[in-house]
This record gives C-alpha cells, structure tokens and sequence, in this order.
C-alpha cells in the first residue's frame, strides 16, 4: 500500500499487466474502518477531506483518524487522500440560483462589457450596478464615497450570492481586482429577452451607449467618480470637478488626468445633465 497526501489528481498509468484497470473512487467513513474493496483489481482509493472544508470538521482530528483506519488495506494499493484546500473546492458550487430582471440585467451589463474583449473584476461589477441604477433601474442599492469610487456593500452580498452559479471569481477575495467569470451567458441573455419589460430593454441599450469608449476599469472608476461629485457636491464645472477629485485620494489625484475628467464629464453632461437643463 502507498499512501499519498495530494492536491492534484492521480496520474492515469496502465498497470504492468497490461490488465484493464478499474477506477472508481472507493471513499470511507471517518470513523469506520476502510473495507476491502469488492474489485480485487481495484489498485486506487481516492478520498476527499471528509466532514472538513464545508462540513466544518479539524481537518487534523479528521486526517488521523483515516491514516488509522486504511492499514486494513493489504492489496497493493494508491490511496490518494485530497486535503482541504484542493483546487475543486475553491469555488463554491451551488445547484441553482434564480434569475430576476434586475439579476439578470447586472449580469447582462456584464456580459456587454466582457464581449468587447475585456476581462471584468469586483470593480468593475460595482460601477455597472452604479450606472445601471443610475439609469432607472431600481436596484436598491445604495452607494457610498469608496477609495476607488462609488461602492455599494448591498451589491457585495449580491455577487456572493451569485458566485458559484451565474459569475465565479475566489469567494474569500473581495479586492476590487478580483476576477469575476460570467457562467451561462446564453441563459441570461434568453431570460433577459423573454422577461424584460421594453423599458428594461431600452435601459440595458442606453446603458451600453453610457459607457461606450470607457470599457475598462479604469474608465468605469473615472466616470462613476465624476458623476458621484457631480450628485453629491451639486457641481458640473471640470476644473472644480478635478479639485474635488485631487481632496478624493492621492490616487485618484495621480492617477486621474485633467483632460480624462473633462471627457467624462462631457459624456455625463451630454447624457444626463443637458437634458435636465434643457
């Protein structure tokens, strides 16, 4: 018997016999001895880290207790045991999750944005929401001042409800680099042509006309910064605009450009606010 402790999967090799060789896991119980294996030519065992991960048992009580119990195996033998931590569990997994017009909207937005070719994180995801809102759709969220933007902790809760099913990205990162993957795209887009009123439709158009030439997050933080200066502060002069981000972060002051906040907020301005004057 060889026992090996491994987070990677079990290389398929053919026995010397050339023998066809049987291979199905053959997991035990945590405190029940292992018991032979129906199939004598059965020559792997795989165990997962029973009881631990999500089922919140000490991997360290678990773990001795089936290096006690696999001696009983005298055949020669691979017993792969995978510890907590290995690569197929770093997602969560969920078995469904529904999809509601403002669900599938936000991931709609989202998908917009990753057919241009780009790749989306939690940043991005939060300024969607921003305009996405912005422009009528009532999300109820509500956005605060954040270091890189307007942030909402009520759409967090949402992309970890919908991370394992809709998007994915590392549940236990919240960084706004994070990687977010949109899963079932095809799906949403049915849902959001069969379920969407004309209204939500036109909104999601209008939504990517607003963004249109800022896909990135860079441009997305811009835009939704200007714009969140603009609501709070009651301002729409560029020059005061630039101030207002410079007192925002060093950051924001270094990173965002004069003529970058003028072209956003000629965007914003053509888009909302003339209208509203006018």
């Amino acid at each position: 018997m060889r026992l090996r402790l491994s987070n990677q999967e079990p290389e398929t090799q053919q026995p010397e016999t050339q023998k066809q060789e049987t291979r199905k896991p053959y997991l035990a119980g945590i405190s029940a001895p292992f018991e032979a294996p129906e199939n004598p030519d059965l020559v792997i065992h795989t165990s997962p880290p029973l009881g631990s991960g999500n089922g919140g048992l000490d991997w360290n009580v678990v773990k001795t207790i089936i290096l006690d119990n696999v001696n009983i195996i005298k055949n020669e033998t691979d017993i792969y045991i995978f510890e907590p931590g290995y690569n197929n569990q770093s997602m969560p997994k969920k078995k469904i999750v529904n999809l509601t017009p403002a669900r599938a909207m936000l991931l709609s937005a989202l998908n917009s944005y990753l057919v241009l070719g780009y790749s989306a994180n939690l940043l991005v995801a939060q300024k969607l929401a921003y305009f996405l809102q912005k422009l009528g759709e009532p999300l109820n969220l509500t956005f605060e001042k954040g270091f890189y933007g307007p942030y909402s902790h009520q759409l967090q809760h949402l992309l970890k409800y919908l991370n394992g099913f809709y998007c994915q990205f590392k549940h236990e990162e919240t960084a706004p680099g994070t990687i977010v993957k949109l899963c079932y795209a095809e799906k949403i887009e049915e849902y959001c042509k069969n379920n969407l009123t004309c209204e939500q439709k036109e909104r999601l158009n209008s939504f990517k006309q607003l963004i249109d030439g800022f896909e990135s997050p860079y441009g997305l933080e811009l835009l939704a910064t200007v714009d969140f200066i603009r609501q709070q502060k009651g301002i729409n002069n560029s020059d005061t605009i630039v101030k207002e981000i410079g007192n925002w972060t060093n950051r924001k002051k270094e990173l965002m450009k004069p003529y970058h906040i003028e072209v956003a907020n000629m965007r914003l301005n053509d888009f909302f606010y003339s209208k509203q004057e006018g």
